[in-house]
């Protein structure tokens, strides 16, 4: 059933949730993330496979709720782990959860769950939010 499911999600766009993020070789990256709280001043940081800082990159301010934002230049390309911090007012520390979107570009079979790829990035079915419609 899951395997019938995700091969039908190619081509199609999704947000789903993930702590990783895709930097381009050339122009900047784009990450979706959903700020609690009433938001405030945004700090990202890059993680390598190990947990060591790889980057990071102050986002200036982010609104409470789900966006889009563009991403600082001069980030190392690849696939790196991401996390985003937020200092709200007074010494509030809003949660924020992070989200792969993107079209489904393939499937990848192994483990208990099918996975989704999106660009280099594989994401389990589970983890699947949002199915866009088909733009035409």
């Amino acid at each position: 059933m899951q395997t019938q499911f995700g091969t039908g999600l190619i081509g199609r766009d999704i947000v789903a949730e993930s702590n990783q993020v895709e930097i381009p070789a050339s122009g900047k990256g784009k990450l979706t993330c959903d700020v609690g709280g009433s938001g405030g001043a945004g700090k990202l940081t890059l993680l390598d496979d190990a947990g060591r800082t790889i980057a990071t990159a102050d986002l200036g301010a982010l609104k409470p709720g789900r966006q889009t934002i563009t991403l600082p230049g001069g980030l190392p390309p690849g696939v790196h782990h991401v996390k985003i911090e937020v200092a709200g007012a007074g010494d509030s520390h809003p949660t924020v959860t992070t989200y792969l979107t993107g079209a489904v570009d393939g499937i990848e079979f192994g483990g208990s769950e099918v996975g989704l790829k999106v660009g280099k990035i594989t994401v389990g079915l589970s983890s699947l939010l949002e199915i866009r419609p088909v733009q035409p």
